[in-house]
């Protein structure tokens, strides 16, 4: 006798169930696809966003007082931890391991 086999009748429960949310996720990706590879370089010097972020972070929000009081506290946070372990946060907020 053959035994009983669940997976046919799991995936099409599952497909029925799920196909909505598939469908809209590969529509969505082909549009950000499509309108990502229509960009050119030109539009990117052109683009303030890009400009803000060309070195990997906005520098609007790293020149905040706010900002600067949070990596402040962020630093004192994790001074506590780092000394154990030989390393060390100077005033920029940068780890500096004392092993080396």
């Amino acid at each position: 006798m053959r035994k009983f086999d669940p997976w046919p009748v799991f995936f099409r429960r599952e497909w029925n169930r799920n196909w909505p949310f598939l469908v809209g996720f590969a529509i969505t990706g082909t549009i950000i696809t499509k309108l990502s590879l229509g960009l050119t370089e030109e539009d990117a010097k052109n683009s303030p966003f890009v400009q803000r972020h060309k070195r990997g972070r906005c520098e609007e929000l790293a020149l905040r007082p706010e900002a600067q009081e949070v990596r402040k506290v962020q630093a004192l946070v994790l001074l506590k931890d780092f000394p154990k372990q030989g390393k060390n946060i100077n005033s920029n907020g940068d780890i500096t391991n004392h092993n080396v």
